[in-house]
């Protein structure tokens, strides 16, 4: 514990009062309901200052003084993820609309949106692109969501704005939304008692303050798990021969991780603002065991390390009555930077590193550099109508390297470098007009990706003269029916550039030649609102035709496959009582490779989730919340035998509870106890693997305000 102690790093605040005032208004407007749609801004409503975070602008939040039209989006609030007992961002997603969670044993959590995997998923944190550049992917279940004041989630058709590779949707993570003007807040956390001692312990702090015009925050987190119990369900089959018996502690399942995130932002007046980030994510933790070509698997992250960095411009002049007046502009430059180093053991104890002949290798390591900058303009031409345009460029860099196995010894010895690199940049104009009840958006976007370096073990390869463009748009239109009630329809064309791996890797089959995947989008729905018992509904129905996708047939990456992903959510909330709040939704999700004639791989066809939340005058709260996910099928080309593999995993019911109890120490001091449950029916369940989840989870914990 002494070394998990040492959290006391820190430092100071993200909002002035006049930024939580905006916020306070902002909440007022537009209550927080998860599951469901973020309700637009109606002309008539009152001109909205600028978010306080607003970095680093891929996000342009009002058109004409009015908030641009988002597809479908869902916004979770500090509350709802603390409801949800989550203390991780997957956690804190599980149960939205169209939204899925799957997990690996080496990639950790991965996420779909409405069927379209992470490589097309755009994931923001305080605007900066999060990702491990190499593959496309990102294990989000690194993230704490207790340091994130929401998440918003829009799936469908993106705005062109947002560039390429945002095929899936996007999700913006925001930090510092749940101090709420408060000085600091400290939260420490204890669970899964497992043969006599505590398997899981967590702190974070967070503290603000500010001088003049300069406002400062800070969060800094430890969390630690010795690793967890599979479910009492849990049985031995030939697919989890590698894994414990019922009851048992999984192999591998071990995690620590530390997190750092700083924001300091400078508004000498109302016209600018100038705000810097910077994060750091590091994260030690074990593979679970895993059986590949009949070799078991016991590999490691001895580090797994994340720093993003950003500087943020924008300026907003003083409202005009003139047409073609300058609106907004915001420039923002940002860094990311992530390396991780995989080691390769020889057994279970995790003490010597592999001599087996079957193993890929010893030690393997990445490093991930992306740079980038995005400037966004927007002009009020006039009543009614605003244009947005986008610019933005960034170029990434892999770099990694093995250690081969001998079969005589351990080796130490380093392959030279490989590296990998790609530019991209996005041109992007979107223009609103509010025609009546009719809000129309249209806009128009193209994108290219230049091939920038390709060397391996100090051999170059010539591939600069590389370059594959791609033309984006979307056409966007609500209706406001009546005061309760509004329709959406949109359709349009994104794009997704194949990813570093895809293009070179040396081993799974990389190329250099692969055309980017776009597809072909529609959705349409309705948000119904109704002031009784403060209910609300929403039902979308969409289609995507993907083209070009990339797959990897036959030892290689290619651009074979059509796929058609289709379906409807269906989601609504109301309060029957003032201290009694129901959430519930259902997806349908229909995934088909069309080439090959079978089920995308690892997609839930049905989804449900119902919330109870209870919410106590004297201060005490109660959350319930339960979701069925049906089973998922998987197949994959097997070259030894020259035949498609069928999988299939079963489908699962999940519960969850919290519940806290608040006291009010006066001056604005607080005390919050609470105990979480995580899938408190104890189910076995596997999702995106066989690899078992968590069985059982406890934690208890308490929260302090000051």
């Amino acid at each position: 514990m002494g070394r998990w102690v040492q959290l006391a790093m820190v430092v100071c605040a993200v909002l002035d009062r006049t930024a939580v005032a905006r916020a306070e208004v902002a909440a007022d407007a537009s209550p927080s309901i998860a599951a469901l749609p973020v309700e637009p801004a109606s002309d008539d409503a009152p001109v909205a200052e600028p978010e306080p975070v607003a970095a680093p602008v891929f996000e342009t939040q009002v058109v004409g003084r009015r908030a641009l039209p988002k597809s479908s989006p869902v916004r979770i609030s500090d509350d709802d993820i603390r409801l949800r007992g989550a203390s991780t961002v997957p956690e804190a997603l599980e149960g939205l609309p169209g939204v899925e969670i799957n997990t690996g044993t080496k990639a950790g959590d991965s996420l779909q949106i409405r069927g379209l995997d992470e490589r097309g998923v755009l994931l923001l944190l305080d605007g900066i692109p999060i990702r491990e550049s190499y593959a496309g992917h990102f294990d989000i279940g690194s993230l704490l969501a207790t340091q994130l004041g929401s998440v918003e989630v829009q799936r469908g058709i993106s705005s062109v704005l947002y560039g390429a590779n945002s095929m899936a949707g996007v999700v913006s993570l925001h930090s510092f939304e749940d101090l709420d003007g408060r000085q600091g807040n400290l939260t420490l956390t204890l669970g899964n008692p497992y043969r006599g001692r505590l398997r899981d312990r967590s702190g974070q702090l967070n503290l603000v303050g500010g001088h003049g015009a300069w406002s400062f925050g800070g969060s800094a987190a430890r969390s630690q798990s010795d690793g967890f119990v599979v479910s009492n369900d849990f049985t031995t089959t030939s697919d989890t021969e590698a894994f414990h018996e019922n009851g048992g502690l999984r192999d591998g399942s071990d995690v620590d991780k530390t997190m750092l995130m700083l924001k300091a932002s400078y508004e000498p007046d109302a016209q600018w603002r100038v705000e810097s980030i910077a994060h750091v994510f590091r994260q030690e933790r074990g593979i679970p065991t895993f059986e590949s070509s009949g070799y078991v698997r016991h590999w490691r992250f001895t580090d797994y390390n994340t720093y993003l960095g950003g500087l943020i411009v924008e300026y907003q002049p003083e409202p005009s009555a003139r047409t073609w007046s300058l609106a907004s502009a915001k420039g923002a430059g940002y860094v990311t930077w992530h390396d991780d180093t995989l080691q390769d053991y020889q057994d279970a104890s995790y003490r010597q590193l592999t001599t087996h002949p079957l193993a890929w290798f010893v030690a393997s390591s990445y490093r991930d550099q992306s740079a980038g900058m995005v400037l966004t303009p927007s002009w009020n031409l006039w009543t009614g109508n605003r244009i947005d345009l986008s610019m933005s460029a960034a170029y990434d860099q892999n770099r990694q390297r093995e250690i081969p196995v001998e079969t005589t010894a351990v080796n130490t010895e380093w392959q030279p470098w490989e590296t990998y690199g790609a530019a991209t940049f996005n041109l992007a104009a979107e223009d609103t007009q509010r025609l009546g009840r009719w809000r129309l958006s249209v806009g128009v976007g193209g994108s290219g990706m230049r091939l920038t370096a390709e060397e391996i073990r100090a051999h170059s390869y010539p591939v600069h003269e590389r370059l594959a463009l791609a033309a984006d748009g979307r056409i966007f239109a609500d209706y406001q029916w009546n005061e309760q009630t509004t329709w959406l329809i949109a359709a349009g064309r994104k794009t997704r550039y194949p990813t570093l791996k895809e293009l070179f890797s040396n081993s799974l089959g990389g190329n250099s030649d692969l055309q980017p995947e776009h597809a072909w989008m529609a959705e349409a729905g309705f948000d119904w609102r109704v002031p009784t018992y403060a209910a609300l509904l929403s039902a979308r129905l969409y289609y995507n035709a993907v083209r070009a996708l990339i797959e990897q047939r036959y030892s290689v990456y290619t651009n074979v496959s059509r796929a058609t992903t289709a379906g409807g959510e269906l989601a609504a909330s109301a309060r029957p009582f003032s201290f009694v709040r129901l959430v519930g939704q259902y997806t349908y999700l229909y995934a088909h490779d069309e080439s090959a004639d079978r089920p995308l791989d690892y997609r839930t066809p049905h989804h449900a989730s119902l919330e109870l939340r209870i919410e106590a005058p004297w201060g005490s709260e109660a959350a319930v919340q339960g979701q069925y996910h049906s089973g998922q099928r998987a197949a994959f080309f097997n070259n030894v035998s020259n035949a498609w593999q069928h999988e299939r995993l079963p489908g699962y019911v999940l519960l969850h509870i919290y519940v806290q109890h608040r006291l009010d120490l006066g001056a604005e001091r607080a005390l919050a106890l609470f105990v979480r449950l995580r899938n408190a029916l104890d189910s076995n369940y596997v999702r995106g693997s066989f690899t078992p989840e968590p069985g059982r989870q406890v934690f208890v914990g308490m929260s302090a305000d000051f």
